[in-house]
């Protein structure tokens, strides 16, 4: 697994080599796949796409009305990258994210505070995605409620023909 974020199709400016950063990047990326980012892991992704497409998927997936709109590119030029580390930042603040980041431990891939800020989104993500299916849930027992019934609670004079 510690290999697919070694990969030879990520330039060797992007890559990471240091063991201890590899470890953090790890646990971010297993974080992500847990919760149904599965682009954390695209091996030919560098570390950079993977946890800030994560950011940015997390943030979408929340759906929160945020009034930002985050759009995201993967291999993306030095001023795309700092234009969507800027917008993660202030979707983060907008969401009262505990855990704030400051877009250059974005850009630069300072990991212990990424990891605390994608743990906290996670956590909502997982939160949005119950709230969904708890609503969605209710609305089919109600409408099956105001239209349908079971064999059993079908009127007496249709079991006497």
């Amino acid at each position: 697994a510690m290999d697919s974020l070694r990969s030879p199709g990520i330039r060797s400016k992007d890559r990471e080599t240091n063991p201890e950063r590899l470890l953090h990047l790890k646990r971010i990326c297993d974080m992500l796949l847990a919760a149904g980012y599965f682009r954390a892991r695209v091996p030919i992704l560098s570390p950079f796409d993977k946890v800030v497409g994560g950011l940015v998927w997390g943030v979408t997936a929340s759906n929160v009305d945020l009034d930002v709109d985050i759009i995201f590119q993967e291999n993306s030029t030095i001023g795309e990258r700092v234009r969507v580390s800027e917008e993660i930042v202030r979707a983060l603040v907008k969401m009262r994210c505990p855990h704030p980041l400051q877009p250059q431990q974005i850009q630069g891939l300072d990991y212990p505070p990424l990891f605390k800020a994608t743990q906290w989104l996670v956590s909502r993500v997982i939160e949005t995605r119950a709230l969904t299916q708890a609503r969605m849930r209710n609305q089919a027992e109600f409408r099956f409620g105001k239209s349908l019934k079971f064999p059993d609670e079908t009127d007496d004079a249709s079991k006497h023909v």
